[in-house]
This record gives C-alpha cells, structure tokens and sequence, in this order.
C-alpha cells in the first residue's frame, strides 16, 4: 500500500554541449498539499517545443490545468471514502504551488469534487480502485492497469475501496467550447 504522503522522484534527461544523452537532474518533489496529494512531475506552457536540456522544467504558470498547448504530467492520491484525509497545514506554514483558474469549471469539496477542465486527461491507475462518475450519474469503476481518457466532460472521482488509489496522468489543453 503507498502512502498518502508518499516521496516522488523524478529523474528527467537533456543533452549536454556535445549532443549526448546525460541525466540533467534528479529530484524528490514536494506535494501540493491538500486531503490527497498531487504532485506536478514536469509541466510546459509554451509554442515552439524546445528540450530543457538542464533538467529543469519548463517555463510553467501555477496553475493546475494547462492553457492550449501546454501540459502538466502528475500522480495524483485519492484518500478511501470516509478515510481521514491530510491534516491541513498551519495557517501561514503553507503555500499551494498550483492554482484552479484556468481552464476550470467546479468546486471543491461544495460541488462534491464534480467538475471538469480544458483539457483531454491521459490517466493510468497505478494502485487501488476508483469510479469514475459523470454528470449524469453514469459510472466505470477503474483498478490498477486500467486507463482512461477524460475528454473535459464533467465528472467526479470516487475511492469506494479502503485503501489510497494512486494515478498518474497527463493533462493536455486544449479548446473547449464551453470554456472562454
């Protein structure tokens, strides 16, 4: 079972004066806090795909969903139902890294966690079992090695299990015609 509050590592390649492969960074990544951890991995919003040859993530606006044209590769951690999520943080000791401004239509925990984003979602379940359920209240229960591609509809994820479902996903914007 992993850990709700769990290490990421991420190991990521460049390139180094001469051409060749190297290994330009290798890191422990911090959460973004929250009852279920996200963890951001690498991100980009920009045109002209150029390799970050040093390792370091590309130029990134803090926010969780990307504009058009950017990405965000995450692993997210859903808590079990009913399970006692992360104390939250003194007040003052903690900053959210990402904020939900752009490309982002719901509220958290008011809506029930139903919401939907501009984007087309490229998510595999690592561990654990989660529902995936839809607006209108049609539902697929997903377990580990199952995939899914969440094309910004409007939709909700539930851990019916008793033990953390972990994910990991990658977030592509794109235009949506509900979203300005």
């Amino acid at each position: 079972m992993r850990e709700l509050n769990m290490t990421i590592r991420r190991v990521a390649t460049g390139h180094n004066s001469e051409g060749k492969a190297v290994f330009a960074s290798d890191v422990e990544l911090e959460h973004d806090g929250g009852g279920g951890p996200i963890y951001q991995i690498w991100g980009g919003d920009y045109k002209g795909v150029h390799f970050p040859d040093d390792g370091s993530e590309p130029a990134c606006e803090d926010e969780y969903f990307p504009r058009t044209g950017g990405f965000r590769y995450v692993m997210v951690t859903l808590a079990p139902n009913g399970a006692d999520p992360l104390p939250e943080p003194a007040p003052g000791t903690f900053t959210p890294r990402r904020h939900m401004r752009h490309g982002f239509d719901g509220n958290f925990p008011e809506g029930g966690g139903m919401h939907r984003s501009a984007s087309v979602d490229l998510m595999v379940v690592l561990s654990g079992e989660l529902t995936l359920e839809l607006d209108d209240g049609a539902s697929k229960t997903l377990k580990a090695g199952d995939t899914i591609i969440q094309n910004g509809t409007k939709h909700r994820w539930i851990n019916n299990g008793d033990v953390p479902a972990v994910c990991a996903a990658v977030i592509i914007g794109i235009d949506h015609d509900d979203f300005a």
